[in-house]
Order: C-alpha cells, then structure tokens, then sequence
C-alpha cells in the first residue's frame, strides 16, 4: 500500500501450517470510515498483495491524506 508510520493502516498476520492469514485495515483520519479486507494463502507475498488490492478496490486510497500512498 505504500504507507508510512503515521498512514491510517494497519495489518496483521497468522499461520496456520503452511497457510497464513492477512488482515488489513485503512481508516479515515478521524475514524469515521473504515475499510478492512482479508485474505488466505500458502504464499506471504501473493497473499499480502491480494489482500491490498482488495482494499484498495473497496477504496482504501480515497480515505484521506493516506490518498498520496504511492
């Protein structure tokens, strides 16, 4: 997603034998929106990249001043 350390984002990550969970979430500055999407997968980068383009399809980079995320 191209965040930074003060970016409305956060993830998180959980295995489970040979597959891991990614949860991520994008909010507005003030909280008022959120966005949060998930995926599954035997690969960690295939999964981390499908899970932020499913955020990103929800909208996830029109929340605000994360909207310059690269």
């Amino acid at each position: 997603m191209g965040g930074f350390c003060n970016a409305p984002l956060a993830g998180y990550a959980t295995t489970d034998g040979e597959q891991i969970t990614v949860r991520v979430a994008a909010f507005t500055p003030d909280g008022s929106v959120l966005i949060e999407a998930h995926h599954t997968g035997s690969h960690a980068l295939e999964t981390a990249m499908t899970v932020c383009q499913r955020l990103t399809r929800h909208g996830a980079r029109s929340l605000g001043p994360a909207a310059a995320w690269h």
